[in-house]
């Protein structure tokens, strides 16, 4: 199990996140606000776990150590919480490397360049262009017992820097 932080910029993100996790099972955070657009049950039958964004829940990282410690599964978290309005890296909290810290796993990320030119939240015909997604682990399972915080925060805002105009 590992922790796999993702750029998020369409809904291709998706498909990009599942072909580079396929066959491990995953679960993922989503806004409690997705399960109205789409059935609960799917959501649930997908591994999906809903929150309310940008507050503290104490549930949700409980649930994050259940599927990583008991499941084994692999934890999926776009960090921007939304989706990219200019195809740029967004804004990272910091309490984001404290969780990683709290789960005890190496931390991955998987940076997919292109996805917003291709098919942009405001425009979801998807125009099928150049399409790259980089899966790289920044953090060790050996790392994570001596590494801080903040060290995983300056890691991951490192590795996240992507621009999909360049």
């Amino acid at each position: 199990p590992y922790l796999l932080l993702i750029n998020h910029a369409s809904m291709v993100d998706f498909k990009v996140m599942l072909k580079a996790t396929h066959p491990r099972r995953i679960n993922n955070v989503m806004s409690i606000e997705g399960f109205n657009d789409y059935t609960e049950p799917l959501m649930r039958s997908l591994g999906v776990i809903g929150t309310r964004k940008y507050i503290s829940d104490i549930h949700l990282i409980k649930n994050m150590k259940y599927s990583i410690e008991v499941l084994k599964n692999i934890f999926v978290v776009f960090p921007e919480a939304r989706y990219s309005l200019d195809g740029c890296t967004s804004y990272i909290p910091d309490s984001i490397g404290k969780a990683a810290k709290l789960l005890k796993v190496p931390v991955v990320v998987l940076k997919i360049r292109g996805n917003y030119v291709t098919c942009p939240q405001w425009n979801l015909k998807n125009k099928r262009t150049y399409l790259e997604a980089v899966m790289e682990q920044i953090v060790t399972l050996d790392e994570m017992k001596t590494i801080t915080p903040e060290e995983i925060n300056a890691r991951i805002k490192e590795h996240f820097q992507y621009d999909d105009f360049k």
